[in-house]
């Protein structure tokens, strides 16, 4: 027995347009606004931590390093510099989770050296608590998601 429930949706959808489209804008818009968030809490000395996470599809292992810091010039979460960095090298990923989610495995990872410390500590006070990883699986895990409906009927 074969059931395809891709031309089902097909059948159904008003415009003759697979609904899987808008199911892929959802998802990539409700990922991409807990990655921001995740980005953002993500400790910083360098900044090479959070300007190194990466969403795609499939896999990204690349590392952004960023510049030596001293204490006096030492970053926290939030710095916008390391946050940029990520946001616009992940932000090409809305498209590919649009288009590819059926087929293939939406991976948020991070392989800077930095970044198991960024997550259980120790920390400085600015960057407090740990755990930006372990919070963001959390609240995806929990989230909801309303379907963006982008057309007329």
């Amino acid at each position: 027995m074969l059931h395809n429930f891709s031309q089902v949706a097909r059948e159904i959808d008003y415009d003759s347009k697979a609904i899987f489209k808008d199911i892929g804008n959802t998802l990539a818009q409700g990922v991409w606004e807990h990655f921001v968030v995740l980005v953002n809490e993500t400790a910083q000395y360098t900044g090479t931590t959070a300007a190194s996470w990466n969403l795609s599809m499939g896999g990204d292992q690349s590392v952004r390093e960023q510049p030596k810091r001293t204490k006096k010039t030492a970053l926290q979460k939030g710095h916008q510099a390391a946050v940029g960095i990520a946001v616009g090298h992940n932000f090409k990923s809305l498209v590919d989770i649009t288009e590819k989610y059926k087929y293939s495995a939406v991976v948020i990872e991070n392989h800077a050296l930095g970044a198991e410390r960024s997550e259980s500590g120790p920390l400085r006070d600015v960057n407090s608590p740990t755990g930006a990883f372990a919070k963001f699986q959390m609240n995806l895990a929990n989230a909801t998601f309303e379907i963006i409906r982008s057309r007329n009927r």
